[in-house]
């Protein structure tokens, strides 16, 4: 008992001496003007290698050859929490670590001890010039050497000074936020089998959450190690409705209702453009929508794709024209003539312009049935063609049980479009039919884990490719979760997912999981196969993996 109290009573005083030396007790500094611009200057040198003169900031690495790439970020990331580089430690480099004691056990992001003081400006410039700590320790040699005038140490110092490793909004001391979007107006059974499956993973992780928490309370190890990262998953449910120009505004106020930490999974009508535009505005990292229509185009940071949905079909068909089929020049695309369809269409068209294909358009309008008028038109324009169909199960029927112009092997169809996965037409059309298919072969096993949960959950099989992506977005939260521990913070937890990538347990559908710094897409390519091989006595290795290289 009396060692107990002394302990307390040491940790106390101790804890307040710390305080008192790094300032904490002190008022505050004003945030002026001309400290907020020192701030951006430093912002600027830690992100873009750019000094407060406008120059290139430069940096040696001993025993290595020049590299013009020496930012700050490279190595500390965006975060300034660090990790690992090429097998070392990268430590966090946030104000709460640099300017502060640290004489206890940091788990940033490896645990281990480390006993030193707060850096100030003269260590600081000393670390960054010489490759001496504040301990008189030489650093690694994969550490450059800066020589920064007052102005850039000044400048970088502040802008280091004002990040901290705090929570980020959405995590509260019991529990995390998530949320999921879904559009109101989705088809009823897609939109359940969404809801409910996002529901369920929550509902079971809440129920491991619990037992690890009973656990605690007999393991004073465990309970040490890891009660700061038991938070029960408060799930939301963000319904949406409406035009896709009202989205932001819909969001906006869900989130000022409640802050989540993580976006996960979701649905809607179209593109998925205008949250992604949310969640880059608002900072909120977004994993794994469940949509064909991302925007590759556009660089965003915080949002994770499966794949570039139609749009890596649509590069995956011009790589295999150009590479495969070098002699088409020329490809009529057959498509529904609504919002989505033209979306794809005109992606389509600025792709193999880029290529040197001729691209004929035939576009159904949205609610009719092909008519033969229609069938005639294309016969008449498809031959020494390739053709591509963007069409649905529906249309596909229609199409392959009344034309019969096909010849050669150029006739592509998209698997993305298709309910769950390509089946045969019992026409002379699955002998010519190529599909593009960007998940596991259908003739291999897939689905994993989720499949299992699905069934232990007593989900069903409806919708499965919907649920086996939901199950897995949410499977790779609570792994990364794992892994950051009690380092809630946004842009630390996307560093670890894409550094994780390739270990995720869950990979949905998709047969190649992989992601490098800043890379968004996680599955990059897609196979091509008769649709004959859907066949078993037909099939046989004609089949290849193809990754676009335009």
């Amino acid at each position: 008992m009396k060692y107990s109290i002394l302990k307390t009573v040491f940790g106390f005083v101790f804890t307040l001496l710390l305080l008192f030396q790094q300032g904490i007790l002190h008022a505050a500094q004003p945030d002026n003007k001309e400290s907020q611009q020192l701030r951006e200057l430093g912002e600027r040198i830690y992100h873009q290698g750019v000094l407060t003169d406008g120059s290139s900031l430069a940096g040696v690495v001993p025993n290595s050859p020049p590299d013009g790439n020496v930012a700050c970020v490279r190595c500390h990331r965006r975060s300034a929490l660090g990790g690992m580089e090429g097998g070392e430690l990268v430590p966090p480099v946030t104000g709460d670590y640099l300017f502060r004691n640290q004489l206890k056990v940091v788990t940033k992001p490896v645990v281990r001890r480390i006993k030193r003081w707060a850096y100030n400006q003269a260590s600081l410039d000393r670390v960054l010039s010489r490759g001496i700590d504040v301990m008189g320790q030489p650093l690694t040699q994969s550490m450059p050497r800066y020589h920064l005038n007052d102005s850039d140490l000044k400048a970088l110092m502040a802008y280091l000074q004002s990040l901290d490793s705090s929570v980020s909004q959405g995590v509260e001391e019991k529990q995390i936020h998530f949320a999921t979007i879904v559009h109101k107006d989705l088809p009823e059974k897609k939109r359940k089998a969404l809801i409910e499956t996002a529901k369920r993973y929550a509902e079971s992780e809440n129920r491991a959450i619990q037992g690890k928490e009973k656990r605690a309370q007999f393991s004073d190890r465990q309970n040490n190690w890891n009660s700061k990262s038991f938070r029960r998953w408060n799930w939301h449910l963000w319904e949406i409705s409406g035009e896709p120009q009202s989205w932001q505004a819909q969001l906006e106020d869900y989130y000022r209702q409640q802050p989540v930490f993580l976006i996960v999974g979701g649905a809607v009508k179209g593109p998925w453009q205008r949250v992604e535009k949310f969640c880059e505005s608002t900072q909120i990292p977004c994993l794994f929508p469940h949509t064909e229509l991302p925007q590759p185009d556009v660089k965003n940071y915080y949002t994770f794709h499966y794949s570039e949905g139609l749009y890596l079909e649509a590069r995956v068909l011009g790589s295999y024209l150009k590479h495969e089929l070098p002699d088409s020049k020329q490809l009529v695309q057959v498509f529904r003539d609504d919002r989505d369809g033209s979306f794809i269409a005109q992606h389509v068209r600025n792709l193999m312009q880029s290529i040197g294909v001729d691209v004929t358009d035939i576009g159904i309008p949205a609610g009719d049935e092909i008519t033969e008028v229609q069938l005639q038109k294309l016969q008449e324009r498809v031959k020494d063609s390739a053709l591509m169909l963007w069409l649905d199960e529906g249309d596909l029927k229609q199409f392959t049980e009344h034309a019969q112009f096909v010849e050669g092997e150029n006739c592509f169809l998209s698997s993305s479009l298709l309910s769950e996965s390509p089946v045969l037409s019992g026409t002379v059309w699955d002998d010519h039919l190529r599909v593009i298919h960007p998940f596991t072969l259908p003739w291999e096993p897939s689905g994993g884990i989720g499949k299992s949960f699905l069934i232990k959950e007593k989900l069903g099989n409806d919708q499965f490719r919907l649920r086996s992506e939901t199950f897995a977005a949410f499977a790779a939260v609570s792994q990364v979760l794992k892994r950051v521990k009690h380092n809630l913070v946004r842009d630390y937890f996307m560093e670890q997912l894409e550094h994780m990538s390739e270990d995720l347990r869950e990979t949905s559908l998709y047969p190649r999981f992989s992601l490098g710094p800043y890379q968004r897409y996680v599955s990059k390519g897609a196979y091509v196969f008769p649709l004959n091989a859907l066949d078993p006595e037909k099939r046989a290795r004609n089949y290849r993996w193809v990754i676009p290289a335009i």
